[in-house]
């Protein structure tokens, strides 16, 4: 089966980055791109992550950054769901506008322009 968004095909099989970088003994980046690799062809095509999904400095978005670094022609297979709006510092969700502006400019410079969200 399968589901249109934003005009792109994508399988209704998903997957989900939360347990490649949340762990407190998470798999190298190295390791972690095989798995999202593998997932891809299977046909995994909707990829899900997260702003506050491990540490800051090494979150699902820095995880991404780095397999769209190393497969950038996988950028047009895959559809991201990225979660934010959230902080640990703050202790919960911020969804006024700036808030969510403040999220989406975060998440888009640790993505650099490699995949859109």
């Amino acid at each position: 089966m399968s589901a249109t968004i934003d005009n792109r095909k994508v399988n209704t099989n998903g997957f989900g980055l939360m347990g490649l970088t949340s762990r407190p003994n998470s798999p190298s980046f190295e390791e972690s791109i095989k798995v999202m690799k593998r997932a891809l062809e299977l046909g995994a095509t909707f990829w899900n992550g997260g702003e506050f999904y491990g540490p800051p400095e090494s979150n699902s978005l820095h995880l991404l950054e780095y397999y769209f670094r190393k497969y950038p022609e996988d950028a047009d297979k895959v559809t991201l769901s990225i979660k934010g709006c959230f902080s640990h510092a703050a202790g919960g969700p911020d969804n006024s506008p700036s808030g969510v502006r403040k999220s989406v400019d975060h998440c888009l410079s640790i993505l650099q322009g490699r995949v859109p969200i």
